[in-house]
């Protein structure tokens, strides 16, 4: 868990799809030096996801969209 005063930024999305956020989830660890804060789903169909790290990697974990397969 990361220390109150270290943090530099802080990121939340909110997703209406439990499935759908672990995707995005993914895509968001895998997109910067982030480090998860909280994965859980909120109440029914909703997920919530919130990260921290330097301003930077957070907004580009916020901006990052996952792959779609080709058709």
């Amino acid at each position: 868990m990361a220390q109150i005063g270290a943090i530099g930024s802080i990121g939340l999305i909110e997703l209406s799809s439990v499935a759908q956020g672990y995707v995005v989830q993914d895509v968001m660890l895998k997109a910067g030096s982030i480090q998860l804060l909280l994965a859980r789903s909120i109440c029914s169909g909703k997920f919530l996801i919130v990260v921290t790290g330097d301003v930077t990697s957070v907004e580009s974990a916020l901006l990052a969209r996952p792959q779609r397969d080709p058709p």
